[in-house]
């Protein structure tokens, strides 16, 4: 992970798309600097945005943006002491899940902060990726490295379903999934899935980005 600031800067505009309607409360759990609330607060789909971020530079400068901050591991914090139960609508988690000891209990913790319609998006890499599992079975290696799929300050790996399965562990219903990046009608990787019967869908995504809301509902697979 870098600790240059501009890699905590960059707004996900991927997530728009995810955010619930009549989201009034939103709180993003690894933050960075605060664009992607920022940038959803200006948008006009969240009025008031909290975040948590464990590194000091980019939660100083989050403090500059956003409603309120938290600085420090979340696993650790005591947020119970301030985030008070049904008061969010919107708790988001891009590309944190994997770091964290437990993300179980997490998922646990946030269940009581969310209001009635309330929703954890997040986005967590795809351990099936090609690339992984290519080293992995005809390689025999399983390398760390300092970014990306491999980053060596993973601690846990996820596939679509076992993703699935973190994000309804306490009770939420997921109700969308898309993986990231989505495949291109008529492509290759398209063609070959198709030609597989779907076996091969889960192979090109580098994460899979998903919603788990309150409410059921029927779950859009982009897949």
């Amino acid at each position: 992970m870098s600790d240059d600031l501009a890699y905590y800067s960059m707004p996900r505009r991927d997530i728009v798309e995810f955010i619930p309607a009549q989201v009034d409360r939103a709180l993003e759990i690894g933050c960075g600097v605060g664009n992607t609330l920022v940038m959803l607060k200006e948008a006009g789909l969240i009025r008031w945005a909290g975040g948590v971020e464990i590194v000091p530079a980019p939660a100083a400068k989050a403090r500059e943006q956003l409603d309120r901050v938290w600085e420090g591991n979340a696993e650790n914090l005591d947020l119970e002491a301030d985030i008070e139960p049904g008061s969010l609508d919107l708790v988001i988690l891009m590309d944190v899940l994997e770091h964290l000891v437990d993300p179980w209990e997490m998922i646990h913790r946030i269940m009581p902060w969310l209001s009635v319609n309330g929703a954890i998006v997040a986005n967590v890499p795809n351990v099936r990726n090609k690339k992984i599992v290519r080293k992995l079975v005809f390689g025999g290696r399983w390398d760390y490295e300092d970014e990306g799929l491999m980053d060596r300050t993973h601690l846990r790996w996820f596939t679509r379903e076992t993703m699935r399965e973190l994000m309804e562990c306490s009770g939420l219903t997921v109700t969308a999934i898309r993986p990231v990046p989505a495949l291109k009608p008529w492509k290759n990787k398209w063609l070959y899935t198709q030609l597989t019967f779907g076996f091969l869908r889960d192979f090109w995504p580098s994460s899979f980005m998903m919603r788990a809301e309150r409410t059921t509902g029927e779950t859009s697979n982009n897949a």
